[in-house]
């Protein structure tokens, strides 16, 4: 790969593609959102401290934002 410009240039692109679609701020920023949105959910069927509590209404991430 190091005598291989060629070769390089174009898996330096290859991986710079790949890690931009993978690793962006939107889709980090999504993935975060659906995590809270699941640790939300789970705070929500969970009872607190022993105590039986109505039901809460289940609210996302984006309706709180």
């Amino acid at each position: 790969m190091i005598r291989e410009t060629q070769v390089r240039a174009k898996l330096g692109k290859t991986m710079r593609q790949r890690v931009e679609q993978h690793f962006c701020y939107s889709q980090t920023a999504r993935h975060l959102e659906q995590l809270c949105d699941q640790l939300i959910q789970q705070r929500n069927e969970t009872p607190t401290a022993g105590k039986i509590t109505p039901r809460q209404e289940q609210i996302t991430l984006a309706q709180v934002a």
